[in-house]
């Protein structure tokens, strides 16, 4: 152990210092950077804050230590001896080297980090460790894919875009496209693995924590990955999580084994912000809250942990509060959520979820009936869109309602609140989901991370469209059992415990077949080419001991099987199963030349069999512990022998199995002579710790045994080569290549060593050189399997990690051009393969082995001939027993003082003794057997209660009436379903969020300038204009207040279902109310004839009046007490037509009896009364008058009450009887209803299955028309904002006229009066020059005229570039000598200025041209909005118009009495009311008001048409008049002829137009009709076509909008070419015409 302490501080001490240059490096670099910047003395101000802020760092780091011990977190003695250790290694450092670390240290302080500052990859990742000066090329081995995934790791999935996944496999991270499954991959940079990779919010970025000693964390640009940040000094050996806060500034991580260390960086600066140590065991997760970046919360094995940055006196503060799980059961936590509130939402190990606040369990949350939230861990919270999602190990998603979570209350300590999702989507069997995460472009799509080796794609809309989960990627789960490639081409084959074998082409990097098993796979390996020649068979071991024999074969080769409509490239057939082992196979080996095959398992056997067509079992040899490995001798060895690697240190070599001397008859197990070799530890011996590190040379001892009973010897290795720098990490497979040249080496650690050979070198002694690649994870990815393709060019490797690798044994600049074209060839099918029969499998794990099936078998003979001898002595026993019972009749035939007694034929009485006590045995047998079914019996009749009575209200009652037959009964009611209440509510939910959208409607609608009074009018003008269109009629148009759906109905049925439930309640608590009157009647009546027998007792018998039996309550008035039993009751029910049916009898007469003994004991005492009052009688003396007076009061008095008894008597049961007689009528007018109620359900129940099959469409169109809506609005609030643009650009414009206007009236004011150069000074002012262009951003680049426009300006053209010629060629350089040059320059700048405003105002000009130009764009777009907008209300109409008349088709029941029967024929009603309708009064009372109104309002216009008539005849005569005066005219007779004649023409070839549109408009309805009976036929054909039709009118829309712009562009350049302009060439070609 001291050795091994030793050489790890060694390594610790070589990675310091790698890790202590590759800081200089870094900061050298840095430095450079900062440099070439300039602003050192901002950069000093950076350096400046970053030395307080380290200085509050490492306050706060040893503060927050030293708080996390006192709030419990222990460490280990172990971790605290490391501690120390680390720290005197580090007090061995030489000064110098503390020197450079101080320098390095003030180089991260004074300088700060550019974003343009990137990392080399090639200098920073890890690279191969190769022995120096050995010329081994850097890139022997070249990565070319990974075809596994470490599935059960933490948050192994990430998304960096829409189509790249990105995972961690081994010391790689792969990023694969989903859709062409290509990959990249970035290694890590310390060669000890990665821990955790997170992308950063924005997904520009992504974080990677490595392992290994003092491992960094890089920060990787997303697309390009280059290394942007690396994180130095977060933990001491592996990162196990890390997350970046909601705004992605911050980092926070958390270390692994030994020091957990929890930091917050400042990640863009590299700086370390706080830090403490998190927690004593393992921390699995650590985050930043959403809502606020100075909470974070840990989480772990045992533990969860809430922190806050705390502002205290000394500075900054890491403060962490351990949650404390108080009457809770302490549990692992895997996942959680923080709230918004601050409270947070974590899982436990038996599924449910915790609410925690304040560091206390507030309550914990299960579903109903005491069922968890999941079936296992919770694995991961997500908050998304105030919906609370978990992800469960048990294959679920499950939506909550965050607002019942974040507001539940437990108002007893060991309660537990109990709530169901809203949603849940279960992904499917054995699916182990770990982690999710959003892709960025959806709402609702998720990829998920499956234990069970599956990446998902889940879809959580929870909708009607919502999609089934799909499965991106199958990779095998869990470590790789076993791997082998094939000997003839590219094909490799895999299996693991997850019961599944798969079929890889590692050069085309794919999949090509999988198939399942209901065990997993331990072993594997490819038949050799020498008995199958094509490369077809494999060989796999199970974990039940099955071995399999798998044929994989081309199918497309053979004639496709009715039904596949599809094949692959690669099919499996079984070719034979057999099952030799008890335990898992962990070995498979074919001898050299394939006639035999050996399988070993872990049950300490090796079995072997005879190959060929079918596979022979031989027999099995058992070896002293379970076997590793198997290795047949080469064909050089003189005898075949086959060694057998033991797992507890035992190698043993056993001949070769000879048929002829081998007796497999009672069993497989075979003696073959083997030799024994115990390894013995060298190493152990010289210092602590494993024998890794060595090679070692053993011999076997030359004693051979057939069994291995004795016990063997350990014995020390001849010989041992060291490994040189493998002290640590143990070689775990061992491979050479074809020619020998190289050794493959896999390791413990993960790595790949290679070492160089020489030839023949068998002993290994060249083994000095190598060449080592860290690829598999360093902690658990110990390499299971290496294997070498047939042509040496490819290496593959498996490992416990999951993880599958392909490697190159070529330059990297050579695999392409050997990839090229290059893919596995797969074995034809043999010809007999379609008609061979496919063999039977073993499925069953419980199955027999061979050996055990020949036990069996072998023992079964056996039973069978036992039991044949026992059937022989149980005949011999019946003839005894028959001799026995002919002694017995001749005893009982001889005289008696001959005959032997019963005891003279016991021969020993203990044997009676002991018959006797085995019956009172199997009587207490048979007690204790029926106290379990008694016990069976009473539980079934609780469930029976529960199901059937529990659920019960009121029972059926039947109250009788006392003195006439009448009678009331309950209703059976059953108390509401949970589905109703689920029902009730989400109707309230729902209702709420409608009362919300409602009042913003009509918040809406108010802030709108509407006079309410003129909207009522309007629509109550709608409503009633026109004519009475019916439900029935075609064109009927549902109002949208009318419209009904399928939640309508529902809510309906609900509401109805609610109103039947309280009416039945009602009345049953009404009858159940008079049961109990009854009962309390009966009482008092029972009381009262008592009262009245102690009154007769006082009277004369003559004067007593009879006595009211008492009445008694009618069995189904007390239905109850059916369910009352005692033991009576169930003897009489066991055995109702037995014999007890007599016992009760004579019961029943003995009671009878009973009676009339006390019948006449009562009889015979009332006569001995009497004797003894007649014999007072006569021995009294005679009363006195004042006794006779008050006796006859006292008689008057006793008469009085016993009339007053029976009266109220009388008066109880009639008052009973009549309000029974009431409520029996109130309740037949309730069954009435409650039939009309039922059929009304029955109708509403129709209504609903109907409306289902509209509520998708309905729903789709609904949304169509909303998005319409919505898309309209919005389009007319920009039409608004372009109007008020061009408001105020026309606005500006008009300024700058005005100010033009004012600028040529100062010029005019300059130059005075009489100036005789202002002719001169008017050209010089008024002359265009060219002036050169500033470069200006332009309003839009759209449009090809602006474009054109700008063209000319970068070129120097202009309109006032052609204007020279106007100004005379007036000369401004220079001032004539007679001007006055103050004035000529003057007049040069107010020039300079009148251009300025020109130029500002052609701008302005421009920018309004564009903006109308945009207005009347969007003016078009809202008239096409408007029409798609009315296409899909049509649509929607359509829709309801055909709901409704699919509503009308459905029958209603409807109650009428005769008198609302008003549809009369000839006097009478008719016997067939199919052609009468149904109508409420009040809209027959609207519709008859409605047409006196009409009558109205026709009398009126009758009178303004009599009124009108009369005009009509002034007007004729005035026009007779006038045609009087103007006869007299020839011309104007001749001119009218024309006119009339003209008049004539025009009437005849107008008329000739109307015929035809007639013809024309009849045509187009019977077209119409065609066209809406075939949409009707069409149905949701049609529907789905209109889509297409839409987005065709848009595109023809488009072309027609681009077609009239391109008209103008031609007519705008045709205008300025007749004006003299120059056009340029277009940049871009014109569109088509």
């Amino acid at each position: 152990m001291k050795g091994r302490a030793r050489e790890h501080a060694r390594q610790r001490k070589r990675e310091r210092a790698r890790q202590r240059k590759g800081e200089r490096e870094h900061a050298r670099q840095r430095k450079g950077v900062c440099e070439s910047e300039g602003g050192r003395e901002k950069e000093s101000e950076w350096g400046r804050e970053g030395e307080k802020q380290d200085g509050i760092k490492k306050d706060a780091s040893t503060e927050n230590v030293d708080s996390g011990d006192l709030e419990g977190d222990q460490i280990d003695e172990s971790d605290v001896r490391e501690d120390e250790t680390t720290t005197a290694a580090e007090e061995e450092e030489p000064p110098a080297e503390k020197e450079e670390d101080k320098e390095s240290s003030k180089t991260e302080v004074e300088f700060f980090l550019s974003d343009a500052f990137f990392y080399d990859y090639e200098k920073i990742h890890s690279k191969a460790i190769i022995t120096p000066d050995s010329e081994i090329p850097e890139d022997l081995l070249t990565f070319i894919y990974s075809f596994g995934y470490d599935c059960t790791r933490r948050v192994n999935i990430q998304l960096s875009d829409e189509q790249t996944i990105m995972f961690v496999a081994g010391n790689l991270v792969i990023l694969m496209d989903i859709k062409t499954k290509e990959q990249r991959h970035l290694r890590s940079s310390t060669g000890g693995g990665i821990g955790i990779v997170m992308v950063h919010p924005s997904g520009n970025y992504f974080a990677v924590g490595e392992k290994g000693t003092i491992p960094p964390i890089i920060i990787y640009e997303y697309p390009s990955l280059k290394p942007y940040r690396m994180l130095r000094g977060g933990t001491l050996e592996a990162y196990a999580f890390i997350d970046f806060n909601s705004s992605g500034s911050l980092l926070a991580s958390v270390g692994g084994n030994p020091d957990y260390m929890f930091t917050i960086w400042n990640w863009k600066q590299e700086r370390i912000v706080l830090r403490s140590k998190a927690f004593s065991q393992d921390v699995y997760r650590a985050t930043f809250s959403p809502e606020n970046d100075e909470q974070l919360t840990t989480s772990g094995t045992g533990h969860i942990k809430f922190w806050k940055m705390v502002e205290t006196f000394t500075g900054l503060k890491l403060q962490g509060e351990l949650g404390r799980f108080g009457r809770t059961a302490l549990t692992d936590i895997e996942g959680y959520v923080e709230l918004p509130d601050g409270k947070v939402v974590s899982g436990c190990e038996w599924g449910n979820m915790l609410l925690w606040d304040g560091g206390l369990i507030k309550v914990e949350l299960s579903r109903r009936d005491g069922k968890p939230c999941h079936q296992g861990p919770i694995n991961q919270f997500v908050l998304d869109e105030g919906e609370l999602i978990t992800v469960g190990s048990d294959g679920c998603v499950r939506v909550w309602d965050f607002e019942t979570i974040d507001t539940a209350e437990s108002y007893d300590e060991d309660s537990v609140v109990e709530m169901e999702p809203m949603n849940e989507l279960h992904v499917g069997r054995h699916v182990n989901l770990k982690f999710m995460v959003k892709f960025k472009d959806s709402n609702f799509i998720w990829c998920a991370q499956d234990a069970n080796g599956k990446i998902w794609k889940l879809d959580l809309s929870f909708s009607n469209i919502t999609q089934d989960p799909e499965c991106l990627f199958s990779f095998h789960a869990g470590p790789i059992q076993a791997l082998d490639l094939s000997p003839l081409t590219y094909l490799m084959a895999t299996t693991t415990l997850d019961c599944t074998v798969r079929i890889y082409d590692f050069v085309r990097k794919k999949t090509m077949a999988i198939v399942q098993y209901s065990q997993g796979g331990t072993a594997l390996t490819w038949a050799p080419l020498v008995l199958y020649p094509k490369g077809n068979m494999i060989a796999v071991g199970f974990e039940d001991g099955v071995i399999r024999i798998l044929e994989i074969y081309n199918p497309q080769g053979l004639a496709h099987v009715a039904g596949r409509s599809e094949v692959g490239e690669i099919e499996f057939r079984l070719k034979q199963a057999l099952k030799p082992h008890t335990a898992a196979v962990t070995a498979i080996a074919y001898e050299h030349n394939g006639k035999m095959l050996a399988t070993g398992s872990t049950d300490n056997t090796v079995f072997f069999f005879l190959t060929g067509n079918k596979y022979t079992p031989v027999g099995f040899i058992s070896v002293p512990g379970p076997v590793v490995s198997l290795e047949w001798s080469p064909p050089t060895h003189e005898k075949t022998m086959l060694l057998i690697f033991c797992e507890n240190g035992y190698v043993v070599q056993a001949a070769y199995p000879e048929l002829e001397e081998l007796d497999t008859t009672l069993t497989f197990e075979i003696p073959l002579p083997k030799q024994y070799f115990h390894f013995k530890s060298i190493r152990s011996s010289i210092e602590a710790g494993y024998d890794c590190g060595y090679l070692y040379h053993c011999a076997f001892s030359d004693e051979e045994r057939i069994n291995e009973d004795d016990i063997i010897d350990k014995e020390e290795p001849f010989a041992f080569l060291p490994v040189e720098d493998a002290s640590e990490t143990s070689i775990r497979q061992m491979v050479f290549n074809s020619e020998r040249s190289l050794l493959f080496c896999g390791m413990e650690n993960g790595a790949i060593r290679i070492y160089p050979l020489s030839f023949n070198d068998y002993d290994l002694k060249s083994m000095q050189i190598f060449w080592s690649l860290s690829t598999h994870d360093n902690d658990n990815g110990h390499i299971k399997r290496i294997c070498i393709s047939y042509d040496d060019q490819f290496l593959v490797s498996c490992a416990a990690d999951g993880n599958i690798f392909a490697f190159s044994i070529l330059p990297e600049e050579d695999i392409a051009q050997l990839l090229r074209g290059k893919q596995a060839r797969v074995p034809s099918p043999r010809r007999d393969l379609a008609i061979e029969k496919i063999a039977d499998d073993i499925d069953d794990p419980n199955a027999y082995s061979l050996e055990i099936a020949k036990k069996k078998a072998e023992m079964d003979q056996i039973m069978k001939l036992a039991e044949e001898k026992k059937a022989k002595k149980r005949l011999e026993l019946h003839d005894l027993r028959d001799e026995f019972r002919e002694l017995q009749i001749k005893n009982v035939e001889l005289p008696e003082h001959v005959q032997l007694n019963k005891e003279d034929f016991e021969l020993d009485r203990q044997i009676r003794e002991e018959v006797e006590k085995q019956i009172t045995d199997r009587i207490e047998l048979v007690y204790k057997e029926m106290a379990w079914e008694q016990e069976k019996y009473h539980i079934g009749l609780q469930k029976l209660q529960a199901r059937f009575r529990n659920a019960v209200e009121f029972d059926l009652i039947v109250v009788h009436c006392f003195e006439s037959d009448h009678k009331v009964s309950t209703y059976r009611v059953t108390s509401l379903s949970e589905k109703y209440h689920q029902l009730k509510i989400d109707m309230l939910r729902k209702s709420l969020i409608q009362v919300d959208q409602k009042s913003k409607e009509n918040l809406f609608k108010e802030s709108k300038t509407t006079d309410p009074n003129d909207v009522a009018a309007i629509k109550e003008a709608q409503e009633n204009m026109g004519d009475f269109k019916l439900k029935t009629a075609a064109d009927y148009t549902v109002p949208e207040h009318l419209r009904i759906n399928a939640e309508k109905k529902r809510n309906q049925l609900v509401r109805l279902e609610e109103a039947i439930h309280e009416l039945k309640v009602a009345m049953s608590e009404k009858v159940v109310y008079l049961r109990d009157t009854k009962v309390n009647i009966i009482k008092q009546i029972t009381s009262l004839t008592e009262e009245l027998r102690l009154i007769q007792t006082k009277l004369d018998p003559s004067q007593c009046l009879p006595i009211p039996t008492v009445p008694s309550l009618y069995p189904d008035e007390m239905p109850e007490k059916k369910f009352q039993y005692d033991h009576e009751k169930l003897l009489e029910f066991k055995e109702r037509n037995g014999f007890n049916k007599k016992i009760s009898e004579q019961l029943g007469e003995g009671a009878k009896l009973s009676e009339t003994l006390n019948i006449s004991e009562t009889s015979t005492s009332q006569q001995l009364e009497q004797n003894i009052a007649s014999t007072r009688d006569n021995f009294a003396i005679g009363p006195s008058p004042l006794e006779v007076e008050i006796k006859i009061i006292e008689n008057k008095t006793s008469l009085y009450l016993q009339t007053a008894v029976l009266q109220k008597i009388d008066d109880l049961i009639k008052n009973f009887d009549a309000e029974v007689r009431v409520v029996a009528h109130q309740k037949c007018k309730l069954d009435i209803s409650m039939k009309m109620a039922d059929l009304r359900q029955v109708t509403l129940f129709e209504e609903v299955l109907l409306l289902k099959e509209f509520e998708k469409s309905e729903d789709i169109l609904q949304e169509r028309v909303n998005q319409r809506i919505t898309e309209r609005l919005e389009t007319q609030i920009k039409s608004e904002e372009c109007l008020q643009q061009l408001e105020t650009k026309k606005r500006e414009v008009v300024k700058l006229q005005e100010k033009e206007k004012a600028l040529h009236a100062t010029f005019l004011i300059s130059l005075g009066e009489n100036n005789k150069h202002a002719d001169f000074l008017m050209k010089v002012f008024k002359k265009k020059i060219k002036r050169k262009k500033k470069n200006e951003a332009k309003v839009t680049s759209e449009s090809d005229e602006e474009s054109d426009e700008e063209s000319d300006e970068d070129f120097g053209y202009s309109d006032e570039d052609e204007s020279d010629s106007d100004d005379g060629g007036v000369d401004d350089s220079a001032c004539p000598e007679t001007c006055d040059p103050a004035l000529f320059e003057n007049t040069l700048q107010l020039r300079e200025k009148r251009l300025d405003i020109e130029e500002a105002l052609a701008e302005e000009k421009k920018t309004v041209e564009l903006i109308k130009k945009e207005y009347d764009m969007i003016a078009k777009k809202v008239k096409i909005i408007e029409g798609t907008v009315k296409s899909a209300k049509n649509d929607l109409e359509v829709l309801q118009r055909e709901k409704q008349q699919k509503l009308n088709e459905l029958y209603v029941v409807v109650p009428l009495k005769l008198h609302q029967v008003e549809y009369i024929v000839n006097g009478d009603m008719p016997n067939d009311l199919v052609l009468g309708l149904i109508f409420t009064n009040p809209a027959l009372n609207l519709l008859q008001k409605r047409i006196k109104e009409l009558q109205v309002e026709k009398d009126e216009q009758r009178e303004l048409f009599k009124q009108a008539r009369q005009k009509h005849v002034q007007l004729l005569r005035d026009k007779a008049e006038m045609e009087a005066e103007i006869a007299g005219s020839d011309l104007v007779k001749e001119k009218i002829a024309e006119l009339q004649a003209e008049l004539t023409d025009f009437t005849r070839q107008y008329t000739c137009k109307l015929d035809q549109m007639n013809m024309l408009t009849l045509e187009k309805r019977k077209i119409e009709s065609q066209l809406n009976n075939q949409q009707k036929k069409m149905g949701v054909e049609v529907q789905k076509q209109k889509a297409k039709l839409e987005e065709k009118q848009d595109l023809i829309q488009i072309v027609e909008r681009q077609a009239k712009e391109i008209n103008k562009m031609k007519d705008e350049i045709g205008m300025l070419i007749r004006k003299g302009g120059h056009i340029l060439p277009p940049s871009q070609p014109p569109l088509p015409q």
